[in-house]
């Protein structure tokens, strides 16, 4: 955790306040249970999405990055015109969670072998071993480490003791059911609502249930408070063994 002792402004306290834990404008998903093999534990991922974040953090980057001859540069202008939409917000999101799966993986352990095959994959070498599931022994929550993250992208190192993975296919359709404006759906009035919140507080300014700049005001509210934890990531555990 990032602690600040840098003093809130009077005039941005009670929406500081409010950005930070912003009822009515958090967006909770959940996926399918995960079944790890060869165990009694099961995983279900859960996000949370802080919405006045999500729209502030991309109202503050179709401010700031502007596209040049010589490629892409930020201007460190935050109250430039934009157009951001409920649609480019939904969009947003969905490649938020698609870098966001949730990993199951083994604990690394403290063998001879873990600790020869982690001095193999820092030279970014690849060993396939494959046992077999003859006489592997029961896992328990305790052998599990579970992190949300992309090891599929770019740079990443590979994960040899990865035991599952769980993409937010659920959560991404939810999402497209949302763009689609079926009724099934509350995602666009949730967001639509924090976007009235934005402009109520004049921290954005707003046209027709777009977002065409941000204020001063929001500008201040950003320079006290981070948006890159606009996503919560968490998993619940159920397990069939003893309480």
């Amino acid at each position: 955790m990032n602690l600040s002792f840098d003093p809130i402004p009077d005039e941005v306290w009670e929406d500081w306040k409010w950005f930070v834990c912003p009822e009515g404008c958090l967006l909770g998903m959940r996926e399918q249970r995960y079944q790890v093999e060869n165990s009694d534990v099961s995983l279900t991922p859960c996000y949370v999405v802080n919405l006045p974040k999500l729209v502030m953090s991309d109202v503050m980057w179709a401010s700031r990055l502007e596209n040049t001859p010589s490629g892409v540069v930020d201007t460190d202008n935050y109250l430039r015109e934009v157009m951001v939409s409920v649609d480019s917000l939904i969009d947003g999101l969905v490649f938020l969670l698609s870098q966001h799966p949730m990993v199951v993986r083994r604990k690394a352990g403290g063998s001879e072998e873990e600790r020869r095959l982690a001095e193999v994959l820092d030279r970014e070498e690849f060993i396939l071993v494959n046992k077999g599931n003859e006489g592997r022994e029961k896992l328990d929550l305790a052998d599990l480490d579970v992190q949300f993250f992309n090891p599929f992208a770019e740079g990443a190192k590979p994960c040899p003791d990865m035991l599952g993975m769980v993409p937010a296919e659920m959560c991404i359709k939810e999402l497209s059911i949302a763009k689609a404006g079926l009724p099934d759906s509350v995602v666009r009035e949730v967001i639509g609502h924090a976007i009235e919140e934005l402009r109520r507080r004049g921290m954005i300014q707003v046209e027709e249930g777009t977002v065409i700049g941000m204020t001063p005001k929001g500008r201040a509210v950003l320079d006290v408070e981070p948006v890159h934890d606009l996503l919560t990531c968490r998993c619940e555990v159920r397990s069939a063994g003893p309480e």
